[in-house]
Parts: C-alpha cells; sequence; structure tokens
C-alpha cells in the first residue's frame, strides 16, 4: 500500500503503542515478494494494514496466518491508545476503497457533489444537476425523503416553474431542510451470465443514478448496494 503523507509522519514519530493501536485495525493479508534482484526465489510475507511484518513463508495461506495471529495479539493488549484517524489524517478509507475497488466492485463514481461548499459559488456540477438531474421524479422523492417533509416537493415545484429553476433558490432551500450532504452519481455495468457460468460485463452498457448523504463514505455504502443489487436483477433476468 502506497501511504500518504501525514500517515508517513506518523510513522516517523509515533511512539510503539501508538503504531500497534494503528494496526490492530488493519486486516491480515499476504504478498509474494522476491529475494532482491533474483526473481526466480521468492517467499511470501505477513502484512498488516500495508505494513509488511517478520517472517517468510512458502504459501500465501501461511503469511496470512502469521498476520493473523500477529492481529490477534494487538487485539488482547488493554492498554493500547485510541487514534482519531481522521483528525490526525492517517486513515487508509482512500487506500482501502482503492483496492477493494480494483480487486472485487464493479461500479465507479461519475460526479460528487458537496451540497454545504455550494454556499458562496454554485458550481457548474451542481448547476447542471439543478437544470438536468433534479426534475427527474426519483431524484426529487430522494431528497423529499432525507428532508422528511411532506411540503418538500410543493416548495420544490414552486422554485421549478419557469424553464429553468433559479440556482440559489434551490441551494436555499435544500440548506433550510439541512440537505448539506453529498451527491453522487454512480454507474454500474450491465453483467449477465457467461458461457462457462461466471458473471461478465462491460462498460459498454451500464447504469447510473444519483444517492445522497451526508457523508461521502455513507454515499457509497449506498452505491455498493445498488451496485450488487443491479447485478443480481441483471443475472435474474437473464435466467428467465
Amino acid at each position: 500500500m502506497y501511504f500518504n503523507q501525514a500517515q508517513k509522519r506518523f510513522f516517523q514519530t509515533a511512539s510503539l503503542p501508538e503504531k500497534q493501536a494503528w494496526l490492530r485495525k488493519g486486516e491480515p493479508g499476504g504478498q509474494q515478494m522476491s529475494r532482491g534482484f533474483d526473481f526466480n526465489s521468492s517467499y511470501f510475507a505477513p502484512f498488516l494494514r500495508g505494513i509488511q511484518l517478520d517472517g517468510e513463508f512458502e504459501t500465501y495461506s501461511e503469511a496470512v496466518a502469521a498476520a493473523q495471529c500477529y492481529l490477534d495479539e494487538l487485539k488482547a493488549m488493554p492498554d493500547l491508545p485510541e487514534l482519531d484517524e481522521e483528525a490526525l489524517g492517517i486513515t487508509t478509507f482512500n487506500q482501502d476503497l482503492s483496492r477493494t475497488m480494483s480487486e472485487e466492485k464493479s461500479y465507479g463514481i461519475e460526479r460528487v457533489i458537496h451540497i454545504a461548499a455550494q454556499a458562496e459559488h454554485i458550481c457548474d456540477d451542481f448547476a447542471q444537476f439543478i437544470d438536468d438531474e433534479l426534475p427527474e421524479e426519483r431524484v426529487r422523492q430522494m431528497l423529499a425523503e432525507q428532508a422528511g417533509r411532506a411540503d418538500f416537493l410543493g416548495m420544490l415545484d414552486a422554485i421549478e416553474d419557469g424553464a429553468y429553476p433559479d440556482h440559489d433558490e434551490v441551494f436555499s432551500l435544500l440548506y433550510e431542510n439541512g440537505l448539506m450532504g453529498w451527491l453522487v452519481q454512480a454507474a454500474t455495468p450491465v453483467s449477465k451470465r457467461g458461457a462457462g457460468g461466471g458473471v461478465i460485463y462491460s462498460w459498454g452498457c451500464y447504469y447510473t443514478q444519483w444517492f445522497y448523504a451526508e457523508s461521502y463514505e455513507a454515499a457509497l455504502w449506498q452505491v455498493d448496494a445498488w451496485a450488487e443489487r443491479m447485478r443480481e436483477q441483471d443475472l435474474q433476468e437473464g435466467e428467465k
């Protein structure tokens, strides 16, 4: 794993208990390593949260087991400090997401809009969202549900009475209803069952959908669940 500057500085100055506290929040793993420039001679090393641990093993499973053993030792230590990783800038959320996306997931993020950041100036993406996406019934219902008001759609209709709604008025309506979080547009490809029984897909044909959440991470959880539902739906329809 490639560390950011905050993580590098943390490991340069942190105490051993602080480093151990950071490591115990990771998942055990293993990686094949070569011995110097001899690429014909290799071994498997245990890894924990992107950090290589001591030990050389013949198989990947043995390396992971060693990492798990060390993780169990860390979790049994009662006096390790609690780290505020968000405040320190040392969370591995982005690295973990990138790895998961490349290895396990089949969706992508098309656009991200932080509504709270539009208070001073409406960016082009948010203006386009208001003009092109806000009239869509699903988007309107999504925001109305988040606002929790029966009259929200009526107020939105009043603003949209014309060719194009006033961007600042839309922002004010969202602001007054506490909708200052994140709008995320995601895409996931159409899936089908391959001849061998596996799942295949192509980005030449895909679905898109908008999501709202109070944090970007929460929006990604929604996207993840949606992409899985769409995949299952495609496979079920293909079996009919």
